[in-house]
């Protein structure tokens, strides 16, 4: 059966304007929202030989560390990285720039915060352990190993050093480890005529400064950097790390000290005055 010419006309347009339409479709490009991934967050459990076992929860722009010892917290994070030293317990806090803070005068008030000792790095290859890979390195004294696939700013870097007195390094620290000699191999008090002997590390051998006891990717949470609200400003550090027993016994340690010194400049000032 034919088919009528002016049916073929009439209908010919409408097939012209599919036409056009299909072809425009698949050729313009598709506008769809992208959504961004959320950052990548590792959660770590390190010992080390100062301060003790820490939990960390890391990811590019933010650090905390969860100190089991002192129970303190602490977060750094961009974009002006201060560092937030916090206390649950008694809802105290310590805020400073990075340069003035440092793990050995969590400890010590006495101690001056300095920038990570930069010593000549050796490269000794990457290795892999429980699924992460990591770069070995041999120092003056000692090892140090650093995570090869932890992606973090250079600051989130320096906090970890600053609180370990690890070497600077630009990854994060896994294993630290120095052959001890015997001496003493840590600073002492700016005030030579402050001596506690606490700075004094008279062990030989390998010392195993930092130890990374587990570490995973987990996801990643805000609330795990978010800063504490209400909390009492301290102008020290240790006002907030050594809080309630510790701050006493501390304190109580450094009124024996001076009356310890006190005692001894009495003896010896009675014996010059017998002679």
């Amino acid at each position: 059966m034919r088919i009528p010419i002016l049916a073929k006309i009439s209908f010919s347009p409408v097939l012209v304007l599919l036409s056009i339409a299909v072809t425009y479709s698949s050729c313009s490009p598709v506008s769809a929202k992208t959504e961004s991934k959320p950052p990548a967050e590792w959660l770590l459990v390190q010992d080390e030989d100062s301060c003790g076992r820490n939990t960390l929860y890391v990811s590019h722009d933010a650090v905390k560390i969860i100190n089991n010892r002192l129970g303190c917290h602490l977060v750094a994070k961009a974009p002006d990285w201060k560092v937030h030293c916090f206390q649950p317990r008694d809802k105290s806090e310590w805020i400073g720039k990075m340069e003035d803070f440092s793990g050995g005068a969590m400890f010590n008030p006495y101690f001056l915060p300095t920038r990570p000792e930069v010593v000549p790095l050796h490269p000794l290859g990457t290795l892999t352990a429980r699924g992460l890979t990591y770069k070995k390195y041999s120092t003056k004294n000692g090892f140090l190993f650093v995570a090869d696939d932890i992606p973090v700013a250079p600051k989130a870097v320096e906090l970890l050093l600053r609180l370990y007195n690890s070497p600077s390094v630009a990854a994060l620290p896994l294993y630290s480890s120095t052959y001890l000699s015997g001496g003493s191999k840590i600073s002492r008090a700016a005030d030579p005529s402050v001596n506690l002997g606490i700075t004094d590390d008279l062990r030989s051998g390998l010392r195993v400064n930092l130890a990374t006891a587990s570490c995973k990717k987990i996801p990643y949470k805000a609330a795990d950097f978010e800063l504490p609200t209400n909390y009492k400003r301290c102008t020290t550090l240790v006002s907030v790390t050594l809080s309630g027993d510790s701050k006493s016994q501390f304190n109580e340690m450094l009124d024996n000290v001076g009356f310890m010194s006190q005692t001894a400049k009495e003896k010896k000032d009675t014996a010059q005055h017998q002679r």
